[in-house]
């Protein structure tokens, strides 16, 4: 074996044969008594608001260098910039944390690194994956940057990205049924994708897409030439050549700005790194950010903003609006839109959002990018994130109730092939990005596997069967040996799906008498608001409620819908399938889910009258 102990993101899906021939060691968490770094909720919330800062700090100054080279984005080039920004300072200050704690483990001549190819361009802002490449790669900066050497120990085509790609059947998009209902649906679900295609030429809205909500809105005759909003726009975006010359020459320019603010937030995350390593961290961060700022705002800007801006009708739309605003096309569509003094208007997609502690993702992306954002029911932020206007209007897909059912007064509670519980884990992120807190992330891959474990047992114990539905089967590929311990401690009760679909169908909830999840989020909103029998398992491992939310979610947790303890929770549900009418019809159990979907999942069987005057009203 290479006495060398070499560093590597993580050594998932690595052949047994290299395992033994390099003594290599895990920069990010993947066993219980690893040596790796995890961050705690504490440590996460405050590294959000030292980062919120920064950005804020920096931002001015990085914008008067930046814009003579973005000349074309005009004053919008700072809500670019501002994205670069942003991805790569959370992604660098991370992954320096976690190697500085694993080299102050060993001696600097017993340490290299899995040498890879570099990332040569990212074109796109999308470009910033979760791969193991891209971890890889900003590992490969930090340590050279350091001085240490690489150790080459596979080629680009065995990098350990995941095995196997599972094709994932989306049931978010349209209500799914059986039988004549479910043919009509796929009916109409084709015939409102066409009618999508179809602009509204006198609309004074250019759409940029509504995810989960299309349906809704055209069911309610809001899409197609006679709706509110110009079709989607194409994205035949253009790419460009890096220019290694302008950015070696911004580069000069852009390290004054950085590089003072970037050792002072260092030092408020580690106070006990030295001068030398400082030094070299905020060189390469430097560095960093200008081989990272996506092509596509700086090379190829221009070229993407004049196809965008002749694609617009910038003489009759008033404002652009839809899901996709901080997308690839996205991007380009608002810059040039507000050149032109068009308003901006985000719309809320999915769950977590007003009620979840330093939802930095959106935060940091989605309300600082919209002028405006359309809410299901929430006005406060957390006071260390950015803010926009909001507006409130009734969610169209949960006002539409896609699980309405006779779920309660269904014969299937009571056949003896029904199991107890359909319990659906979230999802995990093998390696983080710009979120901090509210996100599954691997710093906390011990106390989530442990907390499962734990529910298993409980489940078992009470004699109660339990089907588990993992939000991808990555994470089954990642952690075998947990599912293994799983299926060991639920015995013949414990049931894992072998199933890849994302989101939820009236059938598939019917397979069990009650639905378990392991947070309150989109899932649990549509079980919540479509009378669907829900209850949570929250032990605030990974999220936590913001404090606007607290007695809202504090009211959940005192009529038995949020637990915190699985004992407790098994208690919880085994009074639930003693009488299930009676459960969900309980006047105060009723009351706190109401009071809570009012301000975080509000629905209105007339929401499209809603929304049609408020359109009418930007109009």
């Amino acid at each position: 074996m290479n006495e060398k102990k070499i560093l590597i993101a993580d050594t998932a899906f690595i052949s047994e044969e290299i395992k033994k021939k390099y003594h290599l060691i895990n920069v990010f968490p993947m066993r219980e008594g690893d040596g790796a770094f995890r961050a705690s909720l504490d440590e996460l919330l405050e590294r959000s608001k030292m980062q919120s800062s920064f950005y804020e700090d920096v931002l001015p100054q990085l914008t008067l260098v930046m814009n003579k080279y973005m000349a074309s984005a005009g004053s919008e080039a700072q809500h670019l910039i501002r994205t670069a920004l942003v991805k790569t300072t959370s992604i660098f200050v991370d992954r320096s944390l976690r190697l500085i704690h694993r080299i102050k483990q060993s001696h600097p001549e017993e340490l290299s690194f899995v040498e890879i190819k570099l990332i040569p361009t990212i074109q796109w802002q999308s470009d910033f994956d979760e791969s193991w490449r891209i971890n890889q790669d900003v590992i490969q900066r930090i340590m050279t940057a350091l001085n240490f050497k690489g150790i080459k120990v596979f080629e680009l085509k065995d990098y350990p990205e995941f095995p196997r790609d599972y094709a994932q059947k989306n049931l978010l998009f349209r209500p799914q049924k059986t039988g004549i209902k479910g043919l009509i649906v796929k009916v109409l679900w084709q015939f409102f994708y066409y009618l999508d295609s179809i602009s509204n030429k006198r609309s004074r809205f250019q759409s940029l897409g509504f995810g989960a909500d299309r349906f809704y809105l055209a069911k309610r005759g809001m899409l197609g030439p006679f709706g509110f909003f110009h079709a989607n726009l194409k994205n035949d975006l253009v790419t460009e050549i890096k220019d290694q010359k302008l950015r070696d020459q911004i580069f000069e320019e852009v390290s004054l700005v950085l590089n003072e603010t970037f050792k002072n937030l260092m030092l408020k995350l580690d106070s006990q790194i030295t001068p030398d390593v400082l030094e070299k961290l905020t060189l390469q961060y430097s560095r960093t950010f200008m081989d990272w700022f996506p092509v596509g705002f700086l090379e190829g800007l221009e070229i993407n903003l004049l196809n965008i801006k002749k694609a617009l009708d910038l003489d009759q739309i008033k404002a652009v609006i839809g899901h996709n605003t901080v997308s690839d096309i996205g991007y380009y569509v608002s810059t040039i839109a507000r050149l032109n003094g068009i308003i901006i208007i985000g719309v809320q997609h999915g769950g977590h959002y007003g009620y979840v502690e330093d939802l930095s993702n959106a935060g940091q992306s989605e309300y600082v990018f919209n002028d405006l954002m359309l809410t299901w029911g929430w006005t406060e932020f957390d006071s260390h994130l950015p803010k926009c206007q909001v507006i409130v209007l009734p969610s169209p897909k949960l006002s539409e109730k896609p699980l309405k059912s006779d779920y309660i007064r269904s014969n299937h509670l009571y056949l003896p092939e029904t199991r107890d519980i359909l319990f659906f884990s979230n999802l995990f992120h093998r390696f983080p990005h710009i979120s901090t807190c509210g996100q599954s992330r691997v710093d906390f891959i011990d106390e989530i596997t442990c907390s499962q474990e734990k529910l298993v047992q409980e489940v078992g114990a009470a004699g109660l069967t339990l089907n588990h539905k993992p939000f991808s089967m990555r994470f089954i590929d990642l952690y075998p040996e947990h599912f293994k311990r799983l299926e060991l401690a639920g015995g013949e009760n414990y049931q894992l799906l072998n199933s890849s679909h994302k989101g939820i169908s009236e059938d598939f909830i019917k397979t069990c008498r009650i639905v378990l999840w392991d947070q309150i989020g989109s899932g649990a909103l549509e079980c919540f608001t479509s009378g669907v029998p829900a209850i949570i398992y929250w032990p605030r491992i990974y999220s936590r409620e913001a404090q606007s939310a607290k007695k809202l979610i504090m009211a959940l947790e005192s009529v038995g819908v949020v637990h915190t303890n699985p004992r407790e929770l098994t208690k919880e549900i085994k009074t639930y399938l003693a009488d299930p009418p009676s459960w969900m019809e309980n006047t105060e159990r009723k009351q706190a889910i109401e009071n809570f979907c009012k301000i975080f999942a509000l629905t209105d069987p007339h929401w499209y009258k809603q929304w049609k005057m408020q359109l009418k009203k930007w109009s």
